[in-house]
């Protein structure tokens, strides 16, 4: 007979992982009264040039799912992207798969992959140590979420990541390095507010403050955060004994929408500061003992953020189910290099899109986006059921 502690063994992190999932979802069907689904799917081509000939065209159909299922006291949300390539790669990432129980209107418990809005900026928050950005997607993180609100308006909430469980399989070594969070947030009229910190393996602490307010259809924000390191753990050597580092954050902008029915203008600008980010020297130095990828040209190895300054400005026009335009810059004062993005989206039906997408890294060769020497074009067909 095999035991339970063997066939623990045999099962790896991701498939436990699918097992929860699936045992989440099973339970919540059994008891829901509401079940949803939305998505899109369709083809894409992109291509890459760049200055040293090592173009590439890639062709992918992809297809990205949302769904819920609801009862009275518990809900079950699950978000997922597939793709598969010209080369039969298939892949498959799961951005958000929780479940929802609420024992008493002003308290809810979430358990599973979660995604937790974590802060005021739009392009950047400086608080979120939480969630994962893979482009313009978030991708949650698995652990456990619990809500008290104390109005509708202002909630207090405790999470605990269990991310690096791999790295710490001993339950006993786990609690004390966990990525945990405390994060209050309060709207009191046009203004919205929130305090938050969050700390991981008994080194890494970063508390953060932030605010927006809604002025004649005009958002202003900003959010401060310190990130403080501690080289040795509090068990080891001592919080008073050992040299600390820490680094200021700071990200505020404004962001405008005007709109004159069938036409609607957006307008977004966003100033990123670092403190610990690189200096136009550091970087250079930096960048000779980078390693690059051959095949695409990319760094292999780009820390966020980069800069102690960056500048966003996106500007987005749209006619009313007719199309939309965007164009988006990203500017690094200091190696004055940027990146600068733009699409057209054509609304072929109610159901159908047609996109246009390209992309232009530029600067000197010492630069952190002109070093990259790239440009890309893609064309996205969108079905959405």
């Amino acid at each position: 007979m095999i035991s339970p502690t063997v066939i623990s063994q045999k099962l790896t992190l991701k498939n436990r992982k699918i097992f929860v999932c699936l045992f989440i979802t099973m339970s919540v069907i059994i008891h829901s009264t509401e079940f949803s689904m939305t998505g899109t799917l369709g083809p894409s081509l992109s291509m890459q040039f760049d200055e040293n000939q090592n173009n590439k065209a890639e062709m992918v159909f992809a297809a990205d799912f949302s769904g819920s299922l609801v009862s009275s006291r518990n809900d079950f949300i699950c978000s997922a992207h597939l793709e598969w390539n010209h080369e039969n790669d298939f892949v498959w990432e799961l951005w958000e798969a929780a479940l929802t129980y609420r024992p008493i209107d002003n308290l809810s418990f979430q358990i599973g992959k979660i995604i937790f809005p974590w802060g005021i900026g739009y392009s950047h928050s400086v608080g979120d140590v939480i969630n994962h950005k893979i482009g313009e997607q978030t991708e949650g993180f698995w652990g456990a979420l619990s809500s008290f609100y104390f109005t509708y308006d202002i909630a207090l909430s405790y999470l605990l990541s269990v991310d690096d469980f791999a790295e710490n399989p001993e339950l006993a070594d786990f609690f004390p390095n966990a990525l945990q969070g405390l994060y209050l947030s309060a709207v009191i009229g046009p203004v919205q507010a929130q305090l938050s910190i969050s700390h991981k393996d008994k080194r890494h602490l970063r508390p953060s403050a932030g605010f927006s307010i809604d002025v004649y259809d005009s958002i202003f924000f900003s959010e401060v955060a310190w990130e403080y390191e501690n080289p040795a753990s509090y068990y080891d050597q001592g919080w008073q004994d050992s040299e600390t580092k820490g680094n200021w954050l700071f990200t505020g902008g404004c962001f405008k929408s005007i709109s004159f029915y069938p036409i609607e203008f957006t307008l977004l600008l966003e100033y990123l500061y670092y403190s610990g980010g690189y200096s136009k020297n550091q970087w250079e130095d930096y960048l000779d003992q980078l390693i690059f990828d051959p095949i695409t040209t990319a760094l292999v190895v780009l820390p966020e953020p980069l800069m102690r300054h960056s500048i966003d400005l996106s500007l987005l026009f749209s006619y009313d189910k007719i199309m939309d335009t965007s164009i988006a810059i990203r500017f690094l004062p200091e190696d004055e290099s940027f990146l600068l993005s733009g699409g057209i989206n054509a609304y072929l039906s109610d159901d159908l899109d047609l996109s246009f997408i390209a992309s232009w890294l530029s600067g000197s060769d010492k630069s952190i986006y002109g070093s990259q020497k790239q440009k890309k074009l893609g064309l996205a067909l969108k079905y959405y059921f």
